[in-house]
């Protein structure tokens, strides 16, 4: 999406004191540079940088692992809206897990990176190269939380960090890198729009920084931006079906079976081929089967589509992946195409020299996220009941004469998308995240050493309401209509000695189109939530520099150690095991499978179920580069460069990562590096701890091409075992 940005920068005279080079030049000026050893204290040189891949100080174009290295300046002009954005356009990312991408109902509501394609969980997220607490229940970091305005870099290792950095970093570590000597002041406004008119976003961001008690120096920022959704009515392609503004009309066809003959496609109009917006007659007389209520409720004929994709013959006549082309069948409107997004990010920091080359510093950070969406709407099979007061003439009279004396009443089975009853459900998150760390830094040996010491405190919180959930017991007592003495439409069990489970019963019309009562509406939806919050608490130490010299080169080493503390805390108030109340009622429901006896699950959607747990870990590491040869003939430099890390966690046990490396530089212009790893990750807290959770499963039997469907449970294991890599 093309983006025209207005940007206003401010910056106080004197603002840019200190700054570092943009390490993320062009690769032959990079080698170039480091070839050339600049002098310490050069203008515009470092004489070395920290970089993600090691704990050992090199520059980043030397580092024993690859290592990108872009500026924010770099990444805020190809995407002005955040950083996150700009780095999911790298190849190195999967920009699957995005705010705006993410529209279903299960997909998390933030800024996920993903590595590699290996997945957010495999990605591990650092601020300053200290973990940030998760925000989600797959233990992974909405970035969107994190401090922007004087954020200086981000590096990326694309592999073989679990040996230096631990758990979690098997597709690699993105490692947000503050400016922590900014001095002055400077601050931007942003507004943009898109090529199309649609999706307006803003963006301000304000740092300030200064020297205070001689040897001191504070900073702080703040940023805000806001970007809307994209609604699916509001893009020309998704509205030009002549009478259907904002049906949805391209997708992607995917056959029960598929090769040469029975190929993937895309179709325009795409239509449900037994589902309809008022309702489609799957079963009862036959005389119904097939027909479908339209406007108010008018038994009317369905018009089928065209096929769009063949089947084995015994299913002939039924739609490859029940879609066709055209006809009556129902179809999404009023979905959004990306979500809308605001964040505020607060951050602020103070070190102090207090001598002997020691610094100490505290640092806070705190983020929050918000985002709010439609839940995609779902096909809803209910049961209509003979007698039903909202029922036409023509269909009650087909009931009634297929109702024999002495025998249950004849029923009909509806297929509706029901959107005016499914777009009622919104969901609005919030991910928070708010750390705060203390640290000490430092030299030794003449310099030879550098040396620092930290502990961190942070909690993320990931908050989901779902406004309108579907009531599963209401909806079914709302569903059997009936008229009382009196002539009065109400709930047939208000007339029941089960009356007093289902206070305030309101009949609800489901035939036709949009025929709900505001007041039958309220009585089946009901709000639901839940919050996730996980803790971290981490102590950590590392101590790195030139161990001895020999005639190839300086041996550096390092070596770390770390505790880490974590927790999770799951509430809800709508649990999925939580069983609907259907005492007393006559089944509106459609019996499938092990669901013969009714719904599983009180609400339809976005439910979570409660979960509570924690796990220590404590890991000792080491690094080394040794240089073997240095210029000899088409050997400029060779150095061996390797890792190796002890990690005990308290539920699963030890675990061992390593990494082994080349770094071969022929000639000047040319460098290869080898590596090989040993990468974990462990089980999040959440695959731990995680309670009961039902789902149904459906399927197609094979013998009989018959659907069924089944309940499944899935929950946390204490027995799972770090992933391996």
């Amino acid at each position: 999406m093309t983006r025209i940005a207005m940007l206003l920068g401010m910056t106080a005279a004197g603002a840019l004191l200190y700054a570092e080079p943009v390490l993320a030049a062009p690769a032959t000026t990079a080698v170039a540079a480091a070839d050339q050893a600049p002098q310490p204290g050069a203008p515009g040189q470092l004489d070395t940088v920290v970089v993600t891949g090691s704990r050992i100080v090199r520059n980043g174009y030397l580092a024993p692992t690859p290592v990108t290295v872009a500026t924010v300046t770099e990444l805020l002009a190809t995407t002005p809206t955040n950083i996150a954005d700009a780095l999911n356009k790298l190849p190195e990312f999967s920009p699957q897990f995005t705010t705006q991408t993410n529209t279903g109902a299960a997909a998390p509501a933030g800024n996920y990176l993903n590595l590699r394609g290996l997945g957010q969980a495999l990605t591990l997220v650092m601020l300053d190269g200290v973990r940030v607490p998760a925000t989600n229940t797959t233990g992974t970091v909405d970035t969107n939380t994190l401090p922007q305005a004087l954020v200086q870099r981000v590096e990326i290792v694309t592999g073989g960090a679990s040996a230096i950095y631990g758990s979690d970093a098997v597709g690699g570590v993105v490692n947000y890198i503050l400016d922590t000597k900014f001095s002055g002041f400077k601050g931007s406004v942003q507004s943009g729009i898109s090529t199309y008119g649609d999706a307006p976003s803003n963006k301000v961001s304000v740092a300030f920084g200064t020297r205070v008690l001689d040897n001191g120096h504070f900073e702080a920022s703040y940023e805000h931006s806001q970007s809307a959704a994209i609604n699916q009515a509001d893009r020309s392609f998704t509205n030009s079906i002549p009478g259907y503004a904002g049906a949805g009309q391209f997708s992607a066809q995917a056959p029960t079976t598929t090769g040469a003959a029975n190929p993937f496609l895309i179709y325009n109009n795409l239509r449900m081929s037994t589902t309809t917006l008022g309702g489609y007659i799957t079963s009862g007389p036959a005389s119904l089967v097939g027909q479908q209520f339209i406007g108010s409720g008018t038994l009317a004929p369905f018009k089928a589509g065209a096929l769009t994709g063949s089947l084995p013959s015994t299913t002939a006549g039924i739609t490859s992946g029940g879609l066709q082309v055209g006809g009556d069948g129902a179809y999404l409107t009023g979905g959004q195409l990306t979500k809308p997004l605001d964040t505020d990010n607060l951050f602020a920091r103070f070190d102090y020299d207090v001598g002997h080359g020691i610094t100490a510093y505290a640092q806070v950070a705190a983020g929050l996220s918000q985002t709010n969406y439609f839940i995609p709407p779902t096909p809803l099979s209910v049961t209509i009941l003979s007698g039903n007061p909202y029922l036409p003439a023509n269909a009650q009279a087909a009931l009634t004469a297929a109702s024999p004396p002495g025998k249950p009443a004849a029923t009909l089975t509806l297929s509706s998308l029901a959107q005016n009853l499914a777009f009622m459900q919104r969901t609005n998150a919030w991910d928070s995240n708010l750390s705060g760390t203390f640290g000490l830094k430092g030299k030794l040996y003449n310099d030879e050493f550098s040396w620092n010491a930290a502990y961190t405190h942070g909690q993320g919180i990931n908050h989901i309401e779902t406004d309108n959930n579907l009531n599963t017991s209401h909806f079914y007592a709302a569903l059997d209509a009936v008229k009382d003495p009196s002539g009065n439409i109400v709930c047939n069990v208000s007339l029941t000695s089960s009356a007093s489970l289902y206070p305030g019963c309101v009949p609800l019309n489901f035939i036709g189109q949009g025929n709900e009562s505001a007041a039958a509406l309220s009585y089946v939806m009901q709000n639901t939530a839940y919050t996730i919050a996980n803790n971290i608490d981490d102590l950590s130490g590392s101590i790195s520099g030139t161990a001895f010299n020999t005639w190839a080169g300086p041996v550096s080493v390092s070596a770390n150690t770390e505790a880490r503390w974590v927790g999770l805390q799951q509430t809800t108030d709508a649990p999925p095991t939580l069983l609907p109340q259907l005492t007393g009622l006559r089944p509106t429901w459609v019996a499938t499978g092990r669901n013969a006896n009714g719904p599983t699950q009180q609400f339809v959607g976005n439910t979570t179920a409660a979960a509570a747990g924690a796990n220590s870990v404590w890991e000792v590491g080491g690094e080394a580069v040794v240089p073997l040869m240095k210029d000899f003939t088409l050997v400029k430099n060779l150095e061996f460069s390797g890792a190796l890390r002890y990690t005990q966690y308290s539920t699963s046990g030890p675990a061992i990562t390593w990494k082994v490396g080349l770094n071969y530089q022929p000639i000047n212009d040319l460098r290869v590096r080898a590596t090989e790893s040993r990468d974990i990750l462990a089980p999040s807290l959440f695959q731990l701890f995680q309670g009961q959770t039902p789902s149904v499963v459906t399927g197609t039997d094979p013998f009989n091409n018959k659907p069924y469907a089944i309940t499944q449970y899935s929950g946390g294991n204490l027995n799972v075992k770090p992933e391996v890599a």
